[in-house]
């Protein structure tokens, strides 16, 4: 299995994930969020929501089906 696209909404979980992978994070809440620090500038994009994502990544990339 080759994943194209890898989406969580905890920074900590992006640890590892390959550079060719797309790296989406849903943001948290403002307060208390763990998705803090150096380490989102490895992240490829960023959405409120997995809808938004999804809506996202449609128009992104049309041509995937």
């Amino acid at each position: 299995m080759k994943p194209v696209a890898f989406v969580d909404d905890y920074l900590p979980y992006f640890r590892g994930v390959p550079d060719d992978i797309h790296m989406a994070l849903i943001i948290r809440e403002p307060n208390g969020t763990p998705n803090i620090g150096d380490e989102l500038k490895n992240v490829s994009s960023s959405h409120s929501d997995l809808l938004e994502f999804a809506k996202w990544w449609i128009h992104r990339t049309p041509n995937i089906k």
